[in-house]
């Protein structure tokens, strides 16, 4: 802060405004965009994520070797690179989010490998039910947490915005409508 301070000072002018609207660099690193609010109080604007792994520094290569050596220890190495071309992060927490991912997937898919063993005669009837039960349930909500991480991705890579259009169509008696709709946009492949 005291760098920002000291930059504040020798520019002059409207300060504030400057600093708001992200004209002045904090470390001399990147802008610090804000918005005047309520009492002239600055307000973060929406952050923005920015891709560290452009102009690497040595904490980047660090938090890099640190992501693919845990990736590694939970047996996911080849698949969250993979994932991660495929997915083209653009910044450090989209990387861990997908290397999460593969993690979850890993693990569904060994417990239902693991729940087609049970098709094996197993003299206990009621336990190999039980597990199964069990089991089905673990990779439900595995399944559910890896669709909730791919939607924490659309929402990180489209600011929180959805668009809804509403539209309304009176069809007389007798008569016959086709509706139909391009989608586009980020994330919908359009």
């Amino acid at each position: 802060m005291a760098g920002v301070r000291s930059k504040l000072a020798k520019k002059g002018g409207d300060a504030l405004s400057d600093l708001a609207h992200g004209d002045v660099e904090r470390d001399g690193r990147y802008p610090a965009p804000a918005e005047i609010g309520t009492g002239g109080e600055l307000v973060p604007s929406a952050p923005e994520l920015r891709d560290t792994v452009t102009n690497p520094d040595y904490v980047t290569v660090d938090a890099s070797r640190d992501r693919l050596a845990l990736a590694n220890l939970a047996g996911v190495l080849e698949l969250a690179l993979d994932a991660s071309d495929t997915v083209a992060p653009k910044n450090s927490l989209e990387k861990m989010l997908v290397h999460q991912l593969a993690v979850l997937h890993r693990q569904m898919m060994k417990l239902a490998a693991r729940m087609d063993d049970f098709v094996l005669p197993i003299t206990d009837h009621q336990q190999r039910s039980e597990e199964v039960c069990r089991l089905g349930l673990v990779v439900a909500r595995l399944a559910a947490s890896y669709q909730s991480g791919l939607l924490a991705l659309q929402r990180v890579r489209s600011g929180g915005k959805q668009v809804v259009t509403v539209q309304h169509v009176h069809v007389a008696d007798g008569g016959q409508a086709v509706i139909a709709a391009k989608l586009g946009g980020k994330g919908t492949g359009g």
